[in-house]
């Protein structure tokens, strides 16, 4: 009944501007996580170049020059757009080394200034890791959104299709065309079932070539192209889902 599809169709509306919502607040989190990262590489860098000038001028040029190898390394990540985890990581574990390199020649006060650019450090690492899970999140849900979308697009095709006067005089054909728009308007299809359904899509469009009715198959033809679109973002979808559940089990 019309109601019904009436209602349905303000529910989809809604569930997609509450995601649309949720896409936009995790990327402002991951905004912030981002500046977090930066603010903190930005103190560390500060904070190893004073310490490698002040051994220096102590004359400890040598420990001076690790403090500043391992000051060039953050250098080299901030201001970038996303700092790899792996590198940030190593300059934490450089940093360590240095703060012990530091006590083990009697230096307690530069140690401890080591440590705290290590604290600074592993604060950027932290940082840096929630941005990264907070942007495989809204990359998921723009997958899904576009997904759905796509699914949407391929619906309203369908139900136009099935409504051609050809398709109203050829009900074991347009039972073909109603299968998908029933897969659609279900909203659980799998990529592999949208594909699928674009494939049959393509046979009817093949049959009804042969049979002289070029206007229809160019209608199941484009349908078949957004079943094909559907299935791809839909299988795409589900992949960055499957990601994100395994970085957040590790």
């Amino acid at each position: 009944d019309q109601g019904m599809l009436d209602a349905a169709e303000e529910v989809e509306k809604l569930a997609g501007e509450l995601d649309e919502a949720a896409r936009l607040k995790l990327k402002a989190d991951e905004q912030g996580s981002e500046q977090e990262v930066q603010h903190a590489l930005g103190d560390a860098s500060k904070d190893g170049h004073d310490l490698a000038d002040k051994l220096k001028a102590d004359g400890k040029e040598e420990l001076g020059c690790v403090v500043e190898q391992v000051t060039a390394k953050v250098d080299g990540v901030v201001g970038g757009e996303h700092p790899d985890v792996q590198e940030l990581q190593q300059t934490v574990c450089e940093a360590k080394d240095a703060a012990e390199k530091l006590r083990e020649a009697g230096l307690p006060e530069e140690a401890a200034k080591m440590d705290h650019m290590v604290g600074e450090l592993e604060h950027a690492l932290q940082a840096e890791l929630k941005a990264e899970e907070l942007r495989r999140a809204a990359a998921s849900k723009q997958g899904a959104s576009d997904a759905l979308d796509a699914a949407k697009q391929a619906r309203e095709t369908a139900a136009h299709v099935v409504q051609m006067p050809f398709f109203k005089s050829k009900p074991k054909q347009a039972l073909v065309v109603l299968d998908a728009q029933e897969l659609l308007e279900g909203g659980k299809a799998s990529g592999e079932d949208l594909g699928h359904a674009a494939d049959e899509m393509r046979d009817l469009a093949h049959t009804l070539r042969d049979q002289g009715m070029l206007d229809a198959a160019e209608e199941v033809e484009k349908l078949a192209g957004e079943l094909d679109e559907a299935a791809r973002l839909k299988l795409k979808a589900d992949e960055q889902g499957s990601e994100q559940e395994v970085q957040h089990a590790l």
